[in-house]
């Protein structure tokens, strides 16, 4: 285990580092905090738990980056920082993720090539008992079980009320996103690949290699919803209320999370390629515009030259 899994955590402490492959670390703590910055060399962004940053000096909420447990509750931000205390259920312990297969699905790559472009950390540190677990080795958490642990500025309803206006309704385990999202991202990923294939019949027999990979993008989307479906009946058939069997259904519970977010880039991706053929079309009328304007003039100057000939050659 890290060396880190022996310190004890508390605000000035190092914590726990997340691996960004993907793997867990098991959470057995009433509260954690979510700490650090990863950088992207494929495309410059910078990520923390829940903002990301890809052009300008503003991180924006495009997370979460971090799969969480169903129930958890982000109590205080300092995103200046990159600081999220986040309270999480009872009965853990608790799988805790790093997303990269939303990271990847957005960038369109493979999980292994995702992680080859990642550089910088992400740590989890316990803040309430009983601590974190990993394998076989606890670590300590900042205060005796029992005790409480006073909140940074903001108090729980304050916290809510900045996750709010950050961006969130919540953690992405508590938006309902494992089920509800997919009828909306079918019909946005339906309505992209039909404005692709007009746009493609107006450009051309050019472009129909865009509409062929728009189909298939959607192909794959709607396995990814399959799959989806697929955890959450598998989630329902885990029977009793052990800390295994809890455990396994959070494990399936990120999975689906994280399949959503795999469908979201899909859909983002064909949107985008729909939005790129109307712009190409754009631009072949503004150029075609621009001929037919030089033309024009062209023939205005041709005709005056003409004119004055005429005019000399009645003098």
């Amino acid at each position: 285990a890290p060396a880190s899994a022996q310190e004890r955590c508390d605000e000035t402490s190092v914590g726990l580092e997340l691996p960004l492959d993907g793997s867990p670390i098991y959470v057995n703590a009433e509260e954690i905090e979510l700490r650090g910055t990863v950088d992207s060399i494929a495309d410059g962004s910078v990520l923390d738990a829940f903002a990301r940053r890809s052009d300008g000096r503003s991180f924006v909420a495009e997370g979460p980056f971090v799969g969480l447990p169903m129930g958890s509750e982000l109590v205080h931000e300092d995103v200046a920082a990159h600081r999220y205390r986040v309270r999480l259920p009872h009965a853990g312990p608790h799988a805790v993720t790093f997303a990269i297969g939303r990271i990847a699905s957005a960038q369109l790559r493979t999980r292994s090539e995702t992680l080859a472009t990642l550089r910088g950390r992400l740590e989890v540190c316990a803040l309430r008992a009983p601590g974190l677990v990993v394998g076989d080795v606890v670590v300590e958490s900042a205060g005796a079980s029992g005790e409480t642990v006073e909140a940074s500025a903001a108090p729980f309803v304050g916290g809510a009320a900045l996750l709010g206006l950050f961006g969130f309704a919540g953690l992405f385990a508590r938006r309902r996103r494992s089920r509800d999202a997919w009828p909306k991202l079918e019909r946005r990923a339906d309505r992209a690949v039909r404005a692709s294939e007009r746009e493609v019949a107006r450009l051309g027999p050019a472009f129909a290699p865009v509409a062929s990979g728009a189909a298939e993008v959607l192909e794959v989307f709607r396995g990814v919803r399959a799959h989806a479906a697929e955890l959450q009946r598998a989630v329902a058939r885990i029977g009793g209320e052990g800390r295994e069997a809890a455990t396994r259904r959070d494990a399936l519970r990120a999975e689906a999370a994280v399949a959503v977010a795999r469908g979201e880039g899909l859909v983002e991706r064909l949107e985008g390629t729909a939005a790129s053929l109307v712009a190409e079309l754009a631009e072949q009328h503004r150029v075609r515009d621009i001929d037919e304007r030089a033309v024009r003039l062209g023939r205005e100057l041709e005709l005056a030259v003409a004119a004055d000939r005429e005019a000399r050659a009645e003098v």
